[in-house]
């Protein structure tokens, strides 16, 4: 059957209307796709890949113990052993200064600290869902290395010398439903508990966890009586990664974007 030209005209013109209208729901699905996938993805574990902590200590408490904080040394520690008959090393280096809050830096998923005998920290290697505080607690596993030493000076009446603490990783003991910190200096032992603990999540894997700090029956071996004492505070936080977020938000652009172009149409 012929068709009048102007009767062809707009049978054209209603079909590249439909075909753009096609691709702008196709990038709409696309888009809001990404956004639900990146928001929230319940119940899949994902790994720990940034993030920072802190530790602030009652100095007095530790001063009625005979200890003095005197340094922190951060991330650049890392390369320097507990003790060394030459050179620098971790009870003689200037260090960041007795900093209260301590910076804890997370260190990266397989990074190995100095192959000092006397440090033995664990390679990041947590794991968690952030879809709500219980179904992070019900999946965490692994550690989360953190950078940071502290040192102390003792009472001379106590012995004299320096006390250092550090390479702590802290994990999540899902059997005794408590958070635990773990000194990885000369002796790995649980040293410190989160008291009071808790535990906030968010978008794209965020989460924090924060507490007392309480000293464990094992520093009580070290440190008579510290044991069950609250010896200041703790707190982590995980960030999302980069590369996570800017894709979170180019689907949230692209939604947007469709949005207004439906608008405009």
């Amino acid at each position: 059957m012929a068709v009048a030209p102007e009767s062809l005209k707009r049978r054209v013109s209603k079909l590249v209307l439909f075909s753009g209208r096609a691709r702008r729901a196709a990038a709409w699905i696309s888009a809001v796709s990404v956004a639900i996938v990146l928001w929230s993805s319940p119940g899949s574990a994902i790994p720990l890949n940034a993030g920072q902590g802190s530790i602030t200590y009652d100095v007095a408490v530790w001063g009625a113990f005979g200890l003095t904080l005197n340094n922190t040394i951060g991330a650049s520690g890392n390369a320097l052993p507990v003790l060394s008959a030459t050179g620098e090393d971790l009870l003689d280096t200037v260090g960041d200064g007795a900093l209260n809050p301590q910076p804890l830096t997370l260190n990266p998923v397989g990074f190995d600290v100095t192959p000092d005998p006397r440090r033995d920290a664990p390679p990041t290697s947590f794991t968690y869902d952030a879809s709500s505080p219980a179904a992070l607690l019900a999946s965490a596993a692994g550690d989360i290395s953190l950078a940071g030493v502290s040192r102390w000076s003792v009472d001379p009446l106590l012995g004299g010398g320096q006390l250092v603490f550090g390479d702590y990783s802290l994990a999540y003991n899902g059997t005794l439903g408590q958070w635990e910190i773990t000194n990885g200096i000369d002796f790995q032992v649980v040293t410190f508990l989160l008291g009071n603990a808790q535990v906030t999540t968010g978008p794209n894997g965020a989460f924090t966890v924060s507490g007392d700090l309480i000293g464990t029956a094992s520093l009580g071996l070290l440190i008579p009586g510290a044991g069950g004492m609250d010896l200041g505070s703790f707190t982590f936080s995980a960030v999302p990664e980069p590369g996570t977020a800017l894709l979170f938000a180019g689907g949230l652009a692209a939604l947007a974007a469709t949005r207004r172009r439906k608008r405009l149409d």
